[in-house]
């Protein structure tokens, strides 16, 4: 999991409380030099986004182009996010945007 961000909780809700956070690689190895005591609860962060990132205006142009040729637009925004790897939701967002 290497890039994630994390955190090390030790003794929450006790006097000697601590939480240590920083990405995982660096947490795993402070916590290799130290002896944990007591309970413990490691929470990692979810995955760095690594979904390419898109120029709008290349968006809005393959949506256009694929209405132009015929499709709706609920069709073409479909399309176009699952062709180039982007939520729909997004899409969607961009390409109403644009109306207001």
């Amino acid at each position: 999991m290497p890039g994630r961000s994390a955190a090390v909780a030790r003794e929450l809700t006790k006097v000697h409380q601590e939480v240590v956070r920083g990405v995982i690689e660096n947490l795993a190895e402070e916590m290799e030099q130290r002896e944990l005591k007591g309970e413990v609860v490691l929470v990692i962060g979810p995955p760095p986004d690594e979904r390419p990132r898109h120029d709008e205006k290349e968006l809005l142009a393959r949506v256009d182009a694929l209405v132009a040729e015929g499709a709706s637009r609920s069709d073409a925004i479909r399309e176009v996010a699952s062709e180039c790897g982007v939520a729909r939701k997004d899409l969607y967002r961009i390409v109403h945007g644009r109306e207001d």
